[in-house]
C-alpha cells in the first residue's frame, strides 16, 4: 500500500463514498466512536459505507442504515478490539479495510458476545425513556423547583 492510499480520503473512496462526501468527512475521521454525535450527517454517511463493507465480509445482519446500532458496535468490537471506541475512525476504517483485504469473515454473535450500546447513563437516560406519567411528573418537580426558587428568591 502506497502512502495516497493511506490517506483518510482513499479510506473513504474505498468504502465506497463519493467524493463530495469524502471531503465533508475527513475532518470526523480523526474523533473516535466515542466522541463522535451519532446523529451528525458525516458520522451517519462513514457508518454506512462501514456497514456496507461489514455486509461484504458476511455480517448479514449489520444493516447498512447508518445507525450505529448494536450490530455495528459488535462488528467494530470486533476489527477494533476492547478499545475500539477511543481510537479515531480512520483507525477503525483502516481495521476494517485490511480486514477485509485479508479476507476477514464476520460470523453471527451470541447475545452473550453483543455489545450493549448505552446513552448518557443515569438519570437522562430515564427520562429520555420516560413514560408520560414520567414525563408529567419531571415536570411537575421542574415547576416545583422553579417557584421554590423563585420564592425563596425574594428573601420570604
Amino acid at each position: 500500500m502506497s502512502a495516497a492510499d493511506n490517506t483518510a480520503r482513499a479510506q473513504l473512496l474505498r468504502l465506497g463514498i463519493g467524493d463530495f462526501n469524502a471531503t465533508m468527512i475527513v475532518p470526523t475521521m480523526f474523533y473516535g466512536p466515542a466522541q463522535s454525535d451519532p446523529g451528525l450527517t458525516q458520522v451517519k454517511v462513514l457508518l454506512r459505507g462501514m456497514q456496507k463493507a461489514m455486509r461484504e465480509m458476511g455480517a448479514t445482519w449489520v444493516q447498512a442504515s447508518g445507525d450505529f446500532d448494536e450490530n455495528t458496535a459488535t462488528c467494530l468490537k470486533a476489527v477494533g478490539g476492547p478499545m475500539w471506541t477511543e481510537m479515531p475512525w480512520y483507525e477503525l476504517t483502516a481495521k476494517l479495510l485490511a480486514a477485509k483485504d485479508a479476507g476477514k469473515r464476520f460470523e453471527r454473535p451470541t447475545p452473550a458476545q453483543g455489545v450493549a450500546l448505552h446513552g448518557f447513563g443515569g438519570i437522562l437516560d430515564d427520562i429520555t425513556s420516560a413514560s408520560p406519567q414520567k414525563m408529567a411528573a419531571y415536570i411537575g418537580i421542574g415547576i416545583a423547583a422553579y417557584y421554590g426558587y423563585k420564592h425563596f428568591k425574594k428573601g420570604y
